[in-house]
């Protein structure tokens, strides 16, 4: 049997051919075909196929649709049933699975000089289409990124047989070289590459007039629709048109030249690299005449150029340097000569090169440059400088520095988070290459979605180093997944069995030792030191832990040779070892002696202790600990263990201060930094109003006397005192004591003006929010404004969280929920597109209570999912509250067994001590009101015995569900 998609899907069987009627059924099998020899579930086709009208339905409607597609093909054996799902067998022929091997194979046979079956086999790719678009007939959305990468490869593969038609320098090939160059034309009339492959036709077969039209009329196009002129190579190509050049008719050499070096050919796909290879060809095509692909070792710079190599065309000369150490200019470019073929290089082989490709067209491919990174320089240099007709493309850890080089950074494969989803991990480059590999060394090993958590651990652990990958993958044959991710914790030692590749490459251990070995003893040094690092560093974070060897010139100069990698995505450049490597440096500073280890130690956890020490909480506080907090966290285990007290109270007020922002259930290290009786009593105050305001449920379990002994121990310092205040205050707020807790707020507002004015606005927000509650509406709304006055049109992170949130919430229970929502939804626009970060739980939990007093139900839908289901750092006490606005947004938009889970959001509420605030009540007695009954109502409607043996999560899930289906259908 054989499938067809490079067209109208078909599908050809004993019985015959014809194309598969119906849209569910076309769908499905296209799913199929994309994952042929995998298992799909029903569930995973369905929530595919269906999209937003899955909702209410069940995989019956996939077993019905897979049953009309047999019954329909005469082929019960198409699709097979297994264990996990629906299987298109692998023995199923697909004729886009022909296209990609037929143009590899033609690739490997022009790079081996067989130009004629080359071109033989390209004609015969091309002509397994039968339409110009892939899967038609298919929904676009199931099928577009393998349709757009099919539509590609045919161009490439036209693109291709017209460059080898040219070559081939008869009237037939020129003829059809022209025709497939005009119909590509057509097809991509902004890409400058099929337009000179007219023009070199046309001009060959003597139209110099149409080559010249062909340039005038890309020109007109680009400035027409890009605002740009055609790049140097067209513009080039245009004026040896005009000056009517010998070189566009005949060969610049012999044809024996055409291809002097066989390229390397992958034994296996290459995965995750497919744009790494368009970009590429774009910057060649923009005329960049040397490129230099740079990253770490074991990245797939190599492959990368040899699969580049297999795609140009014209002459190409292909040299590998790893073997050579520390060359010279004169000995590379004696290589080269002898690649060129051009015998003996004489006494200068660099001027030998340089005279022999002055007017050569030529690309120069240099394979693992780092190891003679000085000498390659020269040579590119010298050939840039005199032979403009040669490019060269380079693979090296280091960058040559060469005028007009274009680095090309490789970089490590994407891999899943922690927690992803098993199908959306399986979707990831890291993921796909070592599932890949798992299927060539392990046939046998069954792998479905619940093994993707597992798969993206193990390509976390190397880092989605894809030789990391490969080494784990090759030892497949003989382990399980759960034994393959336990080989991790040895990554180091994971040795290739194969006899491929080159020393350097058969364990990441000895990859790593090969750039390590070339360091000086200051360089060593610091890369020694800087092993303490866990995540992500500074510059000034390395130069204290590690002492004044680690300057930023050898910092960047490591950099530079990709032993320390770079992290670009802030407004300072922060360094961070892989894990190989911080590995190895552990090694290294184990062999200098126990002291050592702990004098780094020492002075990791002394600079993260005292780097926000005594400063108030900002939002260039809240970036440093997000970038650095694995160290944050391993400096305060450290200080625990050691029983450095100083450093433990400066970390345990620093990450305490993260942990309030992001509304962090209680965590266990406030805890245990409470336990370790090693605070001062002012310190444990402040760890243990912390700890009270990270409390899930925000019940005061702190007796009165234990309240008035904390602000007592913190008399003294102004800002501790006022959050001491706001503690109380919102912990009376909770449990619905209204009047205590507008008088603590209140009481905080002349300290706040005249000894913490940072705090102001976040305690007049308070006060808002309190008098609010209390029904003294006209004076809340001033004490909003003057909050809204002091943090001004553009507030920062910490102030969208802990200020406009109480201001939006104040204005809300004051009776203006549109400004409400209006400010809300500002803030939440805010936090996601101008500062970059995830919005508090809070301001979406306030925007949905918002969204539905203003009775935009689909509005509350969209924030109450985001609240339950986007923001896992929200606390039991707002989750059950937001499950109330979820359920209430269900009853109000009438969706089925609403009533069911407004009961048991009030279950959840009673659990978690949520109070019965006057929003809440209305909003869930009208909820009940339109849904005809009041089992949802929070003052006990409902029977409690019934939720005993109910968990919270039980009881929670179906609402998150109800209310995510509800935003998929609705999309506000």
């Amino acid at each position: 049997m054989r499938i067809r998609v490079l067209g109208p899907v078909e599908v050809e069987t004993p019985a015959g051919r014809g194309p598969v009627t119906g849209q569910r059924p076309r769908d499905v099998l296209a799913v199929l075909v994309q994952r042929r020899g995998r298992s799909v579930p029903p569930e995973v086709l369905l929530d595919l196929v269906w999209g937003d009208a899955a909702l209410g339905l069940n995989p019956t409607a996939v077993h019905t649709v897979v049953a009309r597609l047999r019954r329909q093909l005469s082929a019960p054996d198409l699709v097979r049933t297994g264990r996990e799902g629906y299987l298109l067998p692998l023995e199923v022929d697909v004729d886009a699975v022909d296209h990609e091997h037929l143009i590899r194979s033609a690739r490997d046979l022009r790079s081996a000089g067989q130009v004629d079956e080359a071109v033989r086999r390209y004609r015969r790719a091309l002509a397994l289409w039968s339409g110009p678009l892939a899967y038609e007939g298919v929904t676009d959305e199931l099928v577009l990124a393998e349709r757009t990468r099919l539509e590609d490869a045919k161009a490439t593969a036209n693109e291709q047989l017209a460059t080898l038609l040219l070559e081939g320098g008869t009237v037939p090939h020129l003829e059809e070289a022209l025709a497939v160059a005009n119909d590509l034309v057509g097809e991509f009339p902004l890409r400058e590459g099929p337009t000179r492959l007219v023009m070199r036709a046309a001009y060959a077969l003597g139209s110099q007039a149409e080559a010249l039209r062909a340039y005038a009329d890309l020109r007109t196009r680009l400035r027409e629709e890009l605002g740009i002129d055609p790049s140097p190579p067209t513009q080039a190509l245009h004026a040896q048109v005009l000056a009517q050049a010998e070189s566009l008719v005949a060969p610049a050499r012999p044809e024996h030249r055409r291809i002097t070096t066989a390229i390397p050919v992958p034994a296996s796909e290459t995965i995750g690299r497919e744009e790494d290879l368009e970009r590429l060809r774009r910057w060649r095509e923009a005329g960049h005449r040397l490129l230099t692909l740079v990253g770490p070792g074991g990245v797939g710079k190599s492959r990368l150029l040899h699969e580049l190599g297999r795609e140009v065309s014209g002459e190409l000369v292909y040299v590998d340097l790893s073997g050579l150490t520390e060359a010279s200019a004169q000995e590379v470019a004696a290589a080269i000569c002898i690649e060129y073929r051009l015998g003996a290089a004489g006494p200068d082989p660099v001027a030998t090169l340089s005279a022999a490709l002055t007017r050569a067209h030529l690309t120069v491919l240099v394979d693992e440059a780092e190891w003679s990174s000085t000498a390659v320089a020269t040579i590119a240099r010298v050939l840039l400088e005199h032979c403009p007709g040669v490019s060269m493309v380079i693979t090296s850890r280091t960058p040559l520095g060469v005028p007009g080089e274009r680095l090309v950074p490789v970089e490590l494969l994407d891999c899943p988070q922690s927690g992803e989803a098993g199908a959306l991990a399986r979707t990831l480059p890291a993921v796909r290459l070592l599932e890949a590999r798992l299927t060539d060394r392990a046939p046998g090993l069954l792998i479905t979605d619940d093994d993707g958590d597992q798969l993206g651990q193990i390509v976390r652990d190397v880092d989605g180093l894809p030789l990391g990958i490969e080494l784990i993958a090759g030892q497949a044959a003989t382990r399980s997944l759960t034994e393959l991710s336990e080989l991790t914790s040895r990554r180091l030692d994971v040795e290739d069995d194969r006899a491929t590749g080159t020393d350097r490459h058969r364990s990441l251990r000895a990859l790593a030792q090969s750039g390590i070995d070339r360091l000086g003893p200051a360089e060593r040094a610091t890369f020694r030191g800087v092993g303490v690092f866990r995540g992500s560093f500074t510059a000034d974070a390395a130069r204290v832990v590690v002492g004044d060897a680690a300057t930023d010139h050898i910092l960047r100069a490591l950099a530079r040779d990709a032993i320390i990698q770079l992290d670009r995505r802030g407004p300072r450049v922060r360094f961070r070892l892989l894990r190989t490597m911080r590995d190895l440096a552990l090694e290294l500073v184990a062999e200098t002696g126990p002291d050592e280890l702990a004098r780094l130690q020492s002075r990791h956890r002394e600079w993260y202790a005292d780097r926000w020490r005594g400063v108030p909480f900002h939002d260039e506080m809240l970036k440093e600990v997000e970038d650095g907090f694995e160290d944050y966290l391993q400096a305060l285990e450290n200080a625990l263990t050691c029983r450095d007290a100083h450093s433990v109270a400066g970390l345990g007020v620093t990450l305490g201060w993260y942990w309030l922002f992001h509304e962090a259930a209680t965590t266990p290290w406030l805890d245990r930094i409470l336990r370790s009786s090693l605070l001062s009593p002012a310190d444990h105050a402040k760890i243990a109003l912390m700890q009270r305001s990270l409390d899930e449920s925000l019940t005061p379990h702190v007796t009165a006397p234990d309240a008035a002994t904390t602000k007592a121990l913190l008399a003294d310092d102004p800002a501790w005192s006022v959050l001491a205040g706001l503690v109380e205050s919102i912990g009376a707020y909770v449990v619905g004591d209204v009047d205590t807790a507008l008088l603590e707020a209140e009481a905080l507002l002349e300290p706040a003006a005249t000894t913490a004015a940072h705090a102001l606005p976040e305690v007049l927000a308070t006060v808002a929010v309190m008098r609010a509650t209390a029904g003294r509406h006209d004076a809340a709304l001033t004490a909003a404004e003057e909050a809204w006055h002091l943090i001004g049109s553009s507030p920062g992170v910490i102030q969208l969280s802990a200020v406009v949130a109480k201001i939006g919430l104040a204005l809300l229970d004051a009776g203006h929920p549109s400004r409400a929502l209006a400010i809300l939804t500002k803030a939440i626009d805010d936090a996601d597109r101008r500062l970059g970060v995830e919005p508090s739980g809070t301001l979406l939990l306030n925007a949905g209570w918002a969204a539905l007093d203003c009775e935009v139900p689909e509005q509350a839908a969209y924030w109450f999912d985001r609240a339950l289901n986007e923001s896992p750092r929200v606390v039991q006490f707002f989750l059950a509250e937001a499950a109330s606005g979820a359920s209430a947004t269900l009853c109000r938009l009438g969706v089925p067994g609403a009533r069911g889970h407004s009961a048991a959001a009030a279950e959840l509420c009673r659990r978690q001590g949520v109070p019965v605030f006057p929003r809440l009540t209305a909003a869930v007695d009208a909820a009940a009101a339109s849904t005809g009954g009041a089992d949802g109502d929070l003052e006990g409607g409902h029977d409690v015995s019934r939720w005993v043996a109910v968990r919270d999560d039980e009881l929670i899930l179906p609402i998150c569900e109800a209310i995510q289906a509800v935003r998929q259908r609705t999309r506000p």
